[in-house]
């Protein structure tokens, strides 16, 4: 009976070289598609970080735009004028 070249061993018990080999590239190939799934998913989370990134930095402009306005709406002469009498006599105060 002959055997095959994956099922011969070499005279110390281990598997052939060849049987060897080729379970290494099967483990290679296995790793390097691992490692690219692994990468894809970094790369889609990094466009989604930086996308949340953006979408934080425009909400808070637009908030800072919406405060400043609305500062801009309280401060009426009558209440700017309690504000300078408010701010002197803080002044005033040792």
């Amino acid at each position: 009976m002959k055997q095959s070249r994956e099922d011969s061993t070499c005279p110390d018990g281990g598997k052939s070289k060849s049987g060897s080999n080729d379970e290494m590239e099967v483990l290679i190939q296995g790793y390097q598609k691992e490692n690219e799934r692994l990468v894809k998913q970094l790369k889609e989370a990094k466009k989604k970080h930086e996308n949340e990134r953006i979408s934080l930095y425009e909400e808070h402009r637009q908030l800072g735009c919406q405060l400043n306005f609305l500062r801009n709406q309280v401060m009426t002469p009558i209440s700017l004028s309690l504000y300078s009498q408010t701010h002197r006599k803080l002044q005033i105060c040792p």
